[in-house]
C-alpha cells in the first residue's frame, strides 16, 4: 500500500514505522517545520551548563505503557527513574503539605484519610454500570467524600492533568480521570515506575523518525495539504502538485481534520469530529521560584497549584521542579543536591518576569503554545463509535491523542498501532477497546492486563 499520513506527531510518525514494518510505504506530511506535536525539548543555558526542559510531554509510567517501553528499548532511548513526589499549595503558600510529608509539611489527617479512602475504592468504582457517565463531583457526592477533599486535593490535583477544561474538574468524566490515574500513577494495578527521557522527549522522537525512515518512509515538513478521498483513490494536495495513495491516516488534532479533509467526509466522521473540543495552554521553563511555596521544604517534583476557589485561575496548572523530575544523582552538575534550580509551569498563575525565562543557546525564549483536547464522556462514546465503524470509510483512517481514551503516549502508539492494522485488514478488531460499549465502566482492568499479555 502507498499511504499518506498527515501529521508527524507520536501518532504518525509511528505509524509509518508500523507500515514500514509491514511492507508498506508510507509519506508522511506535516504542516509544521517541527515534527512532534505536542513533545518538544528546550535547550536551555544555566549559566555556563547546558540543559534541557520538556515543555510538553516529559515521562511514563514504565508499568502500564506496554507499548511504548519495549519501543524505546528496542531503539535504544535511555529513560531513568524520576522522583515521584508531589506537593500542594495555595498560591501565597500560606497553605501547602506533601503527599508523603517529609520535613514538616504531613497532610492533614482529614485529607489523608480521604485520599486513601478514594485511592482504594474509586478505580474499582470507575469499572461499574451505576458510575459510567458520572462527572468527578457526582462520584464525590454519591460517596459522601468531605468537600475539603475535593477543594485541597482531588480537584487541584485534576487540574494538573492536560485535558481539563476551563470549567473546571468538577464536571469533568469520573471514567476517563480514573483511567488516567490507572495508566499514568497505578491506580487499580502494581505502584507505577515513573521514567523521564534522558535528554528529553526530543531523543524519543528522532528515534522514531529515524526508524520510520530506515523502513522506507517519506517525511515532508512545512508542507500544507489538502485531501479528496473517496473509496477508489485518496488525493493529496500540495503546492507542488497532487499525489494518488490508497489510504490516508489523519494523525492530528480534530479540528486540523476539518480543515485538510476537503472532499469525503462523511456524517459519521462529522458526528466524531464534533465531539472533539480544544483548549490551548502555555508552557514555559524559568527561574522564578515565587511561583512556589516560600518554603523549600515544601517543593517537590510535581507541584500542584490549590485555587482557592478563584475563578481568575485557569485549570491545567502545574510547576515541575526540573532538577527532581530530570534528576541524575551521577552528575553533581545536575542533580537537585547541588544544581541552580529551574522550572517548568503549565499556565503560570502570576506573571513571570523576562529576566526569569530561560534562554537557548540563540537567545530564543523556552516557551511553547499547544492545544489539548477536552476528554469528557461524549468523547469517549465517540471514540467507541470511531474503533467501530468509522475508521476506513471513503479510505480515511485516525489516530492520536483524541482518538483513544486520555491521549497518553501509550494510547497515540496503540491507536496507530490499531489504525495501520485495520487498513492492512478491514476485519481486524481492537483488543484495547474500551467505551461506551462497556457501559460498565469503559475502562476494564482487561485494557491493561490484556496490553502487558501482549508484551
Amino acid at each position: 500500500m502507498n499511504v499518506a499520513i498527515i501529521g508527524a506527531g507520536v501518532s504518525g510518525l509511528a505509524a509509518a514505522y508500523f507500515l514500514g514494518k509491514a511492507g508498506h510505504h508510507a509519506h508522511v506530511f506535516e504542516s509544521r517545520r517541527q515534527v512532534g506535536g505536542n513533545m518538544l525539548t528546550a535547550t536551555v543555558q544555566m549559566g555556563a551548563v547546558e540543559r534541557w526542559a520538556d515543555l510538553g510531554v516529559n515521562d511514563f509510567n514504565a508499568v502500564t505503557y506496554t507499548a511504548l517501553k519495549p519501543l524505546l528499548d528496542e531503539f535504544g532511548v535511555a529513560y531513568l527513574p524520576l522522583e515521584d513526589s508531589t506537593a500542594f499549595s495555595t498560591l501565597d503558600g500560606s497553605y501547602a503539605y506533601t503527599m508523603e510529608g517529609k520535613f514538616g509539611t504531613t497532610m492533614p489527617a482529614s485529607l489523608q484519610a480521604a485520599f486513601n479512602r478514594f485511592e482504594r475504592e474509586a478505580f474499582g468504582d470507575s469499572q461499574k454500570r451505576e458510575y459510567a457517565d458520572y462527572t468527578v463531583e457526582q462520584y464525590l457526592q454519591a460517596k459522601h467524600y468531605p468537600s475539603e477533599f475535593a477543594r485541597y486535593n482531588l480537584y487541584p490535583r485534576i487540574n494538573g492533568m492536560y485535558f481539563v477544561h476551563s470549567t473546571g474538574p468538577a464536571s469533568m468524566s469520573f471514567r476517563a480521570i480514573m483511567h488516567y490515574y490507572a495508566l499514568q500513577e497505578g491506580f487499580g494495578g502494581p505502584p507505577p515506575e515513573r521514567k523521564y527521557f534522558v535528554g528529553g522527549t526530543q531523543n524519543w522522537l528522532r528515534a522514531l523518525e529515524a526508524k520510520a525512515i530506515e523502513h522506507g518512509a517519506t517525511l515532508r515538513r512545512h508542507i500544507p495539504v489538502t485531501v479528496s478521498a473517496s473509496n477508489e483513490r485518496v488525493l493529496i494536495h500540495t503546492p507542488a502538485g497532487d499525489g494518488t495513495f490508497d489510504a490516508v491516516l489523519f494523525a492530528c488534532h480534530a479540528d486540523e481534520v476539518a480543515r485538510v479533509l476537503r472532499q469525503g467526509m462523511t456524517q459519521d466522521m462529522l458526528n466524531v469530529l464534533g465531539t472533539v473540543q480544544y483548549e490551548n495552554s502555555f508552557a514555559v521553563a524559568h527561574e522564578y521560584a515565587p511561583l512556589l511555596p516560600p518554603n523549600r521544604n515544601a517543593w517537590r517534583t510535581y507541584n500542584i497549584l490549590i485555587h482557592d476557589n478563584d475563578a481568575s485561575l485557569r485549570p491545567y496548572t502545574i510547576s515541575y521542579v526540573c532538577n527532581r523530575h530530570q534528576n541524575d544523582a551521577q552528575n553533581p552538575e545536575y542533580n537537585f543536591y547541588g544544581g541552580a534550580e529551574y522550572f517548568v509551569t503549565l499556565n503560570p498563575a502570576r506573571p513571570i518576569p523576562d529576566q526569569y525565562v530561560l534562554r537557548s543557546a540563540n537567545g530564543s525564549r523556552a516557551t511553547s503554545y499547544f492545544p489539548h483536547n477536552i476528554v469528557t464522556n461524549d468523547l469517549l462514546n465517540a471514540q467507541q463509535v470511531l474503533h467501530d465503524t468509522v475508521q476506513g470509510q471513503n479510505g480515511v483512517f485516525f489516530s492520536g491523542g483524541w482518538t483513544k481514551g486520555a491521549g497518553l503516549q501509550q494510547e497515540c502508539l496503540l491507536s496507530a498501532e490499531f489504525a495501520v492494522k485495520r487498513m492492512l485488514d478491514p476485519g481486524y478488531q481492537d483488543p484495547h477497546t474500551y467505551g461506551s460499549e462497556a457501559a460498565v465502566g469503559g475502562y476494564s482492568p482487561l485494557y491493561l492486563h490484556q496490553a502487558r499479555d501482549d508484551v
